[in-house]
């Protein structure tokens, strides 16, 4: 479960400093952690926007002690002085901590020469200086945390419009006056005027409060007076109501009919009270799932917690259906459906004691390994998860691997041993102690050498065979961080500290010089055949070498350390994960970045699929996230417990291995993944993908102003669109493109030069032909019998005759529908009708009389796309406000639509199935929507890169094309998951792992008492 904000008792520190800095800032700050502060610092070097300026303002606003680590970059700092003016406008405790020597006469704010500096300078002790700084803290810390709690009370009362409901109450206000008291005692404890202000509203307040009591006090004492005096007169009335009932029987009578109506009347009344009640009650529990609802919105746009998101909106579909509220439990239903179209379901989930280091796969792939910071290396059976054994190493391992055909484990760690064990039953082999720590181990492809990384700066490189012979070793000039053997086994990666890169072929005894980092070499990889390496680290750089000399062929910049990187199994390109939180795909043979994805955090563990259509990534910001390779699309995320650190995929891509900081080792199944069954890259954007008739191909409308005709077996193999056959060139960009039903006639709408290109398929003419608009061109189709060309114009909708036009013979117009502005329009599969999508409104013509079958269909906004189903039973009309309606075109003159359905974006295109039972949706939310027409229900919805402005059934219906930026992805309608209504709730708790932890719900629900949202789920660590 990912973790809350830390707990209110701790002291909440912020360090303002220069980004230069950031070595000693990340010591500074670990030091800090190890006292149980809660520390908010600014890691990335990146331009401040909106949203960051407001997060570290709420971060000071909620910080106990201010530190500004003077150095020349601080005081120089825009930000740094921004930092610094917020702090101050709040009066934060400021100390300044010297930790670089100033120049003399340095310009810095006056407010920051304030006596008693901390120094922390290279030339000053720093545990002194530290103990100094914990001192300088802890002084006045409950005055200074009552400052902190009283400003964001404040600040929040004053954001509100200073309401008065966000005023102290009770104790609140004697405390707070007190508090307030005490600063006025001592200079230097200061508050800000709006502390002041609250304080006063709130006793101000609190005074009007009394003084209602005692005049509610007053009334209700003459009220019992009154009462007294009536019950008085009541008893005198009894006795006299006694007398004339023994003189006056009838009386009586009518007084026993009195008592019988009121004591009907208190019935009703009562009814009517326990109405009003569950009234009540049914609006207080909408009014928790509408809470519920706002922050799973909240959550699900943050990075890293989708999981939380996903609790909150089952937590709301759940009080939203307990009260009856469709509209708050459909807006659940919509927050549940986008999140689950990226989660996936957990397959089994293990634990070690602390942090996970490595994952390693045996070569068959049966078992895999973790190496943990507890001193133990795990083995694990990778069809069930199961642990099979678990070996004591003695300290941090820092690496495990198999070896000599799996008949062995090896791990290594920082107490400088390599311990070798059986790989069948953990049992002890034999143990090489090296005095120094082992940071990493190499086992060649084919078993023959173990090579063994150390801090004291040597590689050790053994003969597997024959492990008592004496190593061969390589000495470099600082610690060994990475060893790693090419595919081929020839070649050995070395990487250091210091920035040092070797390659050494080990069957010709030589050695390559790679290029030269400055700074640490975090990890080194090899293309598949074996020509270049990629070695990445802190230098921010990742560098590509050719093997045959070392020399430096690309340097790859990013934005902060490169953590990870790996080759596609083509080795056509290799991806990048660094701390700048960036993900990156790069070409081998140009250098070139060619897709860019993002993580909330730094980004530090990367692997790709075995297909090599996938990116799995994880990193600081505790989710896994699979791109897709194509497109660079988010195809899944996976929140995890801690920060990510390894990850591998199964050997037939169908499960992905994940472990983190926190030793948790989790299986997830991706098999979703095997939907997406194909792809066509284009080198423009696509308008528009459409199946032929016979399946067997696609016309493909791109920005590259040609139409292409490409070979659906294209999207299995070489995955270019262009190496199809251009059909058509255009002097310009088309928006909308049309194919005859009888493959003979192609024709494209051209609204910038307003006009139309038609051409013939099966007989093409040199120079295509051109229709010529008179403005409004929007939309073009064919009649179902190829005869008649439609295009859309400021005086409605004009029918051509399509021979006419290409062989120039009167008459070529034939008739004009007029109509408002058109956006679309679509014939009815028998030719009959014509349906055109206009404002607020889809007109349905009766082409044989030319005139309109009924009243308009109405939906709000620019109706922007429409489709028959092919049996002509229904029509689905699309608008450019999110709205999808579903009409029975038998019934559709009474004006109300069979379904409704809605999108998060603009319903750019849609198609049915050839059955009628399915009809896809292209948004330009960057989801294709599948809906369920015989059940009326969205079913599924499908991720991508970008808009979608294209989806398309295959005659069969098995295959689904959707068409996203430049890419056509070919989708296995069988392989998607589905997800009924009647199954949503439940199939989200099934891809979770835990509920939501006691402090996460005190924060989110108040005084609720703990209740667990998915039943089967453990509550949350």
């Amino acid at each position: 479960m990912t973790e809350n904000n830390p707990s209110a008792n701790k002291t909440h520190v912020f360090i303002s400093y220069a980004h230069e800095e950031k070595e000693f800032v990340r010591k500074f700050h670990d030091g800090l952690i190890k006292k149980e502060m809660d520390v908010w610092v600014d890691w990335q070097d990146i331009p401040p926007a909106a949203d960051w300026r407001a997060e570290v303002k709420r971060a000071i606003e909620a910080a106990d002690a201010f530190l500004f680590l003077l150095s020349p970059g601080s005081i120089t700092s825009k930000v740094c002085g921004e930092e610094l003016e917020w702090a101050l406008k709040h009066n934060k405790k400021l100390i300044p901590v010297v930790i670089v020597p100033l120049p003399s006469g340095a310009p810095m704010d006056k407010r920051l020469r304030v006596p008693n500096w901390i120094y922390m300078r290279p030339t000053d002790t720093y545990d002194d200086a530290f103990r100094a700084l914990l001192e300088a803290i802890n002084t006045d810390l409950e005055w200074v945390r009552q400052h902190t709690r009283i400003l964001q009370r404040a600040l929040e009362w004053d954001a509100k419009k200073r309401n008065s409901s966000y005023l102290l109450y009770g104790s609140d206000i004697e405390e707070s006056e007190r508090w307030l008291g005490a600063s006025a005692m001592t200079a230097a404890l200061s508050v800000s005027p709006v502390q002041v202000e609250f304080i006063q509203a709130s006793r101000k307040a609190a005074g009007q409060r009394q003084r209602n009591i005692i005049i509610g006090i007053g009334v209700a004492l003459v009220v019992s007076i009154a009462l007294g005096l009536v019950a008085l007169g009541q008893r005198n009335l009894a006795i006299a109501n006694e007398i004339l009932a023994e003189q006056n029987a009838a009386f009586a009578q009518q007084q026993k009919e009195v008592a019988e109506q009121q004591r009907a009347l208190a019935l009703e009344q009562k009814g009517i009270a326990e109405e009003q009640r569950a009234v009540a009650e049914r609006n207080e529990a909408t009014a928790k799932a509408q809470r519920s609802v706002a922050n799973a919105q909240i959550y699900q746009s943050r990075g890293g917690f989708l999981d939380i998101s996903t609790l909150l909106a089952v937590d709301a579909w759940k009080r939203a259906e307990a009260s009856k509220a469709a509209g708050v439990q459909s807006q659940a239903g919509n927050i549940l459906r986008r999140n689950l179209s990226f989660l996936t379901a957990p397959l089994s989930q293990q634990k070690q004691a602390k942090s996970i280091w490595s994952i390693g796969a045996s070569a068959d792939r049966s078992v895999f390994v973790t190496s943990s910071e507890d001193g133990t290396a795990c083995v694990w059976n990778a069809d069930d998860g199961s642990k099979k054994y678990c070996v004591e190493h003695g300290d941090v391992v820092t690496i495990a691997r198999f070896g000599l055909n799996d008949q062995f484990l090896f791990t290594g760690g920082e107490n400088g041993k390599v311990n070798v064990w059986s790989a069948d039953t953990g049992e002890p082999v034999r143990a090489f102690d090296y005095q120094s720590p082992v940071w990493d181990l190499a086992i060649s492809p084919n078993n023959e050498w173990l090579a063994v990384g150390l801090d004291s700066g040597v590689v050790n490189i053994y003969i597997l065979a024959d492990l008592d012979r004496q190593p061969f070793r390589v000495t470099m000039s600082s610690s060994v961080y990475t060893t790693v053997f090419s595919p081929d086994s020839k070649w050995l990666g070395i990487g250091t500290a210091a920035g040092e890169v070797r390659y050494w072929n080990l069957q010709e005894q030589f050695y390559t010089v790679g290029p030269s980092h400055k700074n640490a070499i975090l990890t080194i990889s090899f293309s598949p055949n074996n020509q270049f390496a990629l070695s990445s680290g802190a230098d921010s750089t990742a560098r590509l070498a050719q093997l045959v000399d070392g020399g430096q062929k690309f340097i790859m910049p990013h934005g902060d350390w490169v953590e990870d990187s790996a080759f596609s199994p083509d080795g056509k390109w290799f991806v990048t994960a660094s701390d700048d939180n960036t993900v990156r795909v790069w070409d081998t043979a140009t250098g070139k970045e060619i897709r860019r994805m993002a993580h909330a955090d730094f980004a530090q563990a990367v692997n790709v699929s075995p297909d090599g259509r996938w990116i799995a990534s994880t990193g600081k910001d505790k989710t896994v996230r699979v791109w897709e390779v194509a497109t660079g699309a988010q195809a899944l995320e996976i929140p995890l417990s801690a920060r990510g650190w390894a990850l591998d995929f199964s050997a037939d891509g169908k499960i992905l291995l994940t472990a983190d900081d926190e030793g948790n080792v989790q299986r997830w199944d991706v098999s979703s993944l095997a939907a997406r069954v194909g792809y066509l890259e284009f080198p423009e954007y696509v308008r528009l993908a459409i199946f032929s008739q016979d399946g067997n191909s696609l016309f493909v409308n791109t920005d590259d102003k040609k139409i292409w005709l490409v070979g659906a077996e294209k999207s299995q193999t070489d995955h270019a669109g262009a190496s199809g056959k251009a059909v058509l060139s255009t002097p310009d960009l088309s928006y909308s493109m049309t194919i005859s039903a009888n493959a003979e006639w192609v024709a494209v709408a051209i609204p910038n030069n307003n006009e139309v290109i038609l051409q013939s398929l099966t007989a093409p003419k040199e120079e295509p032909l051109v229709i010529n608009s008179v403005g409004g061109l929007h939309e073009i189709a064919f009649s179902p019998d190829s005869l008649w060309l439609a295009t859309t114009g400021d005086d409605g909708v004009t029918i051509w005759d399509v021979a006419a036009l290409w062989n120039n013979v009167e008459p070529m117009q034939l008739f004009t529908l007029e109509s408002d502005p058109v956006y679309s329009m679509t014939f009815s599969p028998d030719g009959k009708r014509l349906a055109v999508g206009g404002t607020d409104q889809t007109a349905l013509w009766d082409l044989s009389t030319r005139k309109l079958i009924a009243s308009p269909l109405p939906q709000g906004g620019n109706l922007i796309s429409g489709r028959f189903s092919r049996d002509g039973a229904w029509l689905a009309t699309g608008s450019a406000s999110g709205s999808v309606y579903v009409w029975d075109v038998d019934s559709a003159e009474q004006g109300q639509p069979a379904f409704r359905f809605d999108v998060n974006g603009q319903a750019m295109s849609l198609a049915f199935s050839p059955s009628g039972d399915y009809l896809a949706v292209g948004s330009s939310d960057a989801f294709a929507y599948l809906f369920d027409l015989p059940r009326g229900e969205e079913v599924a919805r499908l991720p991508h890169v970008d808009k979608v402005t294209s989806v398309d059934f295959s005659s069969d219906g098995k295959t689904l094309v959707t068409a996203a930026r430049k890419v056509v992805e070919f989708w296995d309608v069988a392989s998607i998951p589905f997800t009924r209504a009647d199954d949503l709730i439940s199939t989200a708790c099934r891809r979770l792992t835990e509920n939501l932890n006691n402090t996460i719900w005190a924060q989110l629900f108040l005084n609720e008492s703990y209740q667990p949202i998915c039943p089967d789920l453990p509550i949350g660590n």
